[in-house]
C-alpha cells in the first residue's frame, strides 16, 4: 500500500511539473482579432501545465479584453493542447457623440468601441441616447430612462429580425417611442405597450405602401387602440 501511494504521489507530482507542458494553443472562429490577440489575452501560456490552467480565467479575460467576442469557449485537449473557440458580433447598434464620433454597439449595448471617427456602414441609429459612460467592453449607464424604451424596441428588433429593415430607434419620453424603416418611413409607436403588435401592424401598412410606391417616405401612426395610418411628409 506504502509502495502504490508512493507511486501516486510521484505521478501527481510530475504531472503538475515535468509532464502534460502545453505546447499548443490553438484558436479558431476568429475574424476580427488575430490569433496571437486571442492567445495573448486568455492569458494562457505555452509551456505551464494543462492541469493548472485556468479555462474559467481565460473566457472572462476574452470577453472583456476583446469586445467584438460575445462568447468563448477554452477546452484542454490531452495530451498538450489548449483549444480556444470563439464568436463574434459585428456592430449592431451605434450612437452619434457630441464631437460628431460614433459609438458603436452589439445588441446588447455592450461598446465595441468608443470614438470612432467615421460612420459605421452597417447598424441601426440609436438617437437622443445620451450614455454616462463608453467603455469599451462595459453596457453602457444612460443619463436618462429613455434606454429601457429603447432596449424594448431593440429586443423586438431582434425577435422579427429587423435588422435589415429598421435604420433608426429613439425615444423623446415614455409615450413616444419611434422606429424608421429603410430610413424613409417613422413608425411613430407612442408607448411600448403592445410594442409587438404595434410593429406588426406597421409593417402590414409599409407592405401595401411598397406595393404602390417602392420609395414612399412619411409616417406610420399607431394608436393605442392599434390602429394605424400613414401620412405622406408635407409639402
Amino acid at each position: 500500500a506504502s509502495v502504490v501511494l508512493a507511486v501516486v504521489v510521484v505521478m501527481v507530482i510530475l504531472s503538475l511539473t515535468v509532464l502534460f507542458k502545453i505546447d499548443t494553443i490553438s484558436v479558431s472562429g476568429n475574424s476580427k482579432y488575430k490569433t496571437e490577440q486571442i492567445i495573448s489575452a486568455s492569458e494562457i501560456e505555452k509551456n505551464t501545465n494543462l492541469f493548472t490552467a485556468d479555462a474559467s480565467n481565460a473566457q472572462v479575460q476574452l470577453l472583456k479584453k476583446l469586445p467584438y467576442i460575445y462568447k468563448a469557449e477554452v477546452k484542454r485537449k490531452f495530451p498538450s493542447t489548449v483549444q480556444i473557440t470563439v464568436k463574434e458580433t459585428d456592430t449592431v447598434y451605434y450612437i452619434k457623440n457630441k464631437d460628431n464620433t460614433f459609438t458603436l454597439f452589439d445588441g446588447t449595448l455592450k461598446v465595441l468601441e468608443a470614438n470612432v471617427a467615421a460612420e459605421p456602414k452597417d447598424g441601426i441609429e440609436i438617437k437622443k441616447l445620451a450614455p454616462s459612460n463608453a467603455v469599451a467592453g462595459e453596457v453602457i449607464k444612460s443619463d436618462d430612462d429613455k434606454s429601457y424604451d429603447d432596449l424594448a424596441m431593440m429586443q423586438i428588433i431582434e425577435k422579427l429580425k429587423l435588422g435589415d429593415d429598421i435604420t433608426e430607434i429613439y425615444s423623446n419620453d415614455i409615450n413616444n417611442n419611434f422606429m424608421v424603416y429603410k430610413g424613409r418611413i417613422t413608425f411613430k409607436l407612442g408607448s411600448t405597450a403592445d410594442l409587438e403588435d404595434k410593429v406588426y401592424k406597421a409593417l402590414s401598412v409599409v407592405e401595401k405602401i411598397n406595393d404602390s410606391d417602392p420609395n414612399a417616405k412619411g409616417t406610420v401612426t399607431v394608436t393605442a387602440d392599434k390602429k394605424s395610418y400613414f401620412t405622406p411628409p408635407e409639402v
